[in-house]
């Protein structure tokens, strides 16, 4: 019996195994992957959309590179496999998402981006940051399991 974690409540639902099943998987199909690229699409769209966020430099590039982070926390995340270096690559996503979501309200506060046109930014954030929670206390509690039958 091997336990498994639905990654997608969608019409197509991939489902992790622990260890080995893992790799049976694209990257790319994993819905915590898709929404950290989703959410890493909006944030360039937005960056795009606003000259003055593109002038501030330490701003857009720290933004930016903050968001492709996520998506690579998450890929490490899913290629370590359900185990603990797993959970803290999906922790440090989170961490990141966190401070991403933070810099886009900053960036409504500066005047750079309006609410309305964030808006897809931040929905598309606090859609992966759920996803990313979840998978990350799944593998937390496979990590903890696996520990106890050593």
């Amino acid at each position: 019996h091997h336990e498994s974690f639905a990654i997608s409540r969608g019409r197509r639902e991939c489902r992790l195994q622990p260890a080995s099943g893992m790799s049976r998987l694209a990257l790319e199909d994993v819905r915590a992957w898709q929404l950290a690229h989703a959410f890493r699409l909006e944030v360039c769209r937005l960056l795009k959309s606003s000259a003055v966020a593109s002038a501030d430099m330490r701003f857009s590039v720290g933004l930016f590179r903050t968001a492709r982070s996520i998506e690579s926390s998450v890929g490490d995340g899913f290629r370590q496999g359900a185990d603990d270096a797993s959970a803290r690559c999906l922790e440090d996503a989170g961490h990141a998402l966190a401070a991403a979501l933070v810099a886009i309200e900053d960036g409504i506060d500066r005047g750079y981006f309006s609410r309305q046109l964030s808006e897809p930014a931040l929905e598309a954030g606090h859609q992966a940051a759920r996803t990313i929670k979840s998978l990350h206390l799944y593998l937390e509690r496979c990590a903890r399991t696996r520990g106890r039958r050593a």
